[in-house]
């Protein structure tokens, strides 16, 4: 399992992720959370 890092640019969380993933820039998704806390990111 790889690591993603949460980091803070101004007054927003962003999420970085890795380049072998290729999303594309301003590619938009939706997410849910979870009861378990789990975070999932759909491809709109």
């Amino acid at each position: 399992m790889d690591l993603l890092k949460a980091t803070k640019q101004g007054e927003r969380i962003v999420i970085i992720f890795p380049k072998k993933l290729a999303i594309k820039e301003n590619q938009e998704f939706y997410y849910y959370k979870n009861k378990e806390e789990i975070i999932s990111f759909i491809p709109k």
